[in-house]
């Protein structure tokens, strides 16, 4: 019987070399990368049916390379493992079109339900915050569409900067955060204001004055 295809991509070397021994058993590990752009390109080479791919990556985030594994092998079923327990991660992955969102924490049995259920077209989130996200997305309209939406000082600060063309890594060091917390509330704020894409949310800002704050 032939064994289901998967391309891990991970920038940590070891937890992506643990992965690999984990699934080989009952999958096969195509190849593993550790940059969302390499991603992208061993999908379209190499066609697997299932994607693993942490979001904090070098060249392309895990999000934004899911975005574009769907615009060219939509058939690719992409889980997200990750330690960003966030809502707002979970849910714009989903929307995405990712089949599945686990976190690092999790018990590995968790790992194979996800790749599994996404086999069979299901879309698994991890226990812990499958709740908080179910509840998101179906109270996501009603704030993308709220004329009373606030961001926070933080959140207009950060698309400040993106209108002036800088990147997630030089908004981090201008603001003296974390990359992470730049996506976080990047991705947030996407979700809430109903964008889909970074091009969205600057041109969003600009409309709304943001840019030249």
């Amino acid at each position: 019987m032939m064994q289901e295809r998967i391309v891990i991509a991970d920038d940590h070397r070891l937890f992506a070399a643990g992965l690999k021994r984990l699934l080989e058993p009952e999958f096969e590990v195509v190849r593993i990368v550790h940059d969302g752009l390499t991603l992208v390109t061993s999908v379209c080479e190499l066609e697997p049916d299932v994607v693993l791919v942490d979001i904090s990556m070098p060249e392309l985030n895990g999000i934004d390379a899911t975005r574009r594994i769907m615009q060219i092998k939509p058939q690719t079923k992409v889980i997200l493992v990750t330690m960003h327990e966030e809502v707002a991660y979970a849910t714009t992955a989903i929307d995405e079109g990712a089949s599945g969102y686990v976190l690092k924490n999790d018990d590995p049995s968790e790992l194979m339900r996800a790749i599994r259920q996404s086999l069979l077209n299901h879309v698994f989130i991890s226990p812990s915050i499958a709740g908080d996200v179910f509840r998101g997305r179906s109270n996501g309209q009603t704030q993308a569409q709220s004329p009373d939406f606030e961001l926070s000082t933080m959140d207009r600060e950060i698309m400040r900067l993106l209108t002036q063309g800088l990147t997630g890594k030089e908004i981090a060091s201008n603001l003296g955060v974390s990359s992470k917390t730049v996506e976080y509330h990047k991705y947030r704020t996407m979700r809430d204001l109903g964008l889909k894409t970074s091009a969205g949310l600057i041109k969003y800002a600009v409309k709304h004055g943001i840019g030249s704050s």
